[in-house]
């Protein structure tokens, strides 16, 4: 009889999607501080502070990742993951992350929607990411499971579709 908890490691790990294992708990705290502050409209304050989406984009700790994710994006490790992430959420993430983070202000825990990440060799990646919080961490947010999807080439194909006509 095979183990389940091997069986559900190797599940994740050779899933044919990215998927990502994320802390988010320095978000909540964020979240936490600007409540108490008295701020009720995020999307207003994120416009007056802008520079906060990039502030919240490194409170992310990436727990752990899959290979299928190490394969879309070009890097040998885990380690070299994180250690290159800034190459790799940029310029156009800050439009997906900001609608993530008005969604979890809203107290959603589950959020879905395109966006482009780069691989390590800097090509654009089209992605349709789902996010979710998974229920034994709704208090802190530590553990957000995170799925990455490639549409690069269903993109592509609509841009010669568009092109046609």
């Amino acid at each position: 009889m095979t183990n389940p908890t091997n069986h559900f490691e190797s599940l994740f790990e050779y899933a044919p999607i990215s998927l990502w294992e994320e802390d988010f708990s320095g978000i909540k705290g964020f979240f936490d501080e600007l409540r108490a502050q008295g701020i009720t409209d995020l999307s207003r304050y994120l416009d007056e502070h802008p520079t906060e989406i990039e502030a919240c984009m490194r409170q992310i700790k990436i727990t752990r990742v899959n290979q299928r994710t190490l394969e879309m994006f070009g890097t040998p490790t885990i380690k070299d993951l994180v250690k290159n992430i800034d190459h790799i959420f940029r310029n156009e993430m800050r439009v997906h992350f900001r609608s993530e983070l008005l969604a979890l202000w809203d107290g959603q825990a589950y959020w879905s929607g395109e966006g482009i990440n780069y691989t390590l060799a800097g090509d654009p990646l089209n992605i349709r990411l789902y996010l979710t919080i998974l229920p034994e961490c709704m208090n802190n947010w530590e553990c957000v499971m995170i799925a990455i999807e490639d549409i690069t080439p269903l993109k592509r194909a609509e841009m010669r579709f568009h092109n046609l006509f």
